[in-house]
């Protein structure tokens, strides 16, 4: 583990923690998919979450405000109002001093 890598990873597990309470809740899926990898941008993690026909896959919109205000970039794709795909991408930040 780089330092950098070290800095962000309580931001990391607050991050995949906020993704798993928003795609979980309604999905009647027997599993999810939450992908967390290292590349040179950063640390990316994603969430792939099976649609479950004719039910809500959304949790709490709330939910995505932990990760609008810890992640650098983040985004979703799917059906309208049923993401089967979530995002997010956490830069590598050196620690200060």
């Amino acid at each position: 583990m780089t330092v950098a890598h070290s800095v962000r990873e309580d931001e990391v597990l607050a991050v995949a923690a906020a993704m798993l309470r928003y795609g979980l809740p309604k999905t009647g899926a027997s599993c999810v998919l939450l992908e967390v990898s290292q590349h040179d941008e950063g640390i990316w993690l994603v969430l792939v979450v099976p649609e479950a026909a004719g039910t809500d896959v959304c949790g709490d919109p709330g939910t995505l405000m932990v990760v609008d205000s810890i992640a650098d970039r983040w985004g979703s794709s799917g059906a309208t109002g049923r993401p089967s795909t979530l995002w997010a991408l956490l830069r590598m930040r050196l620690p200060a001093g």
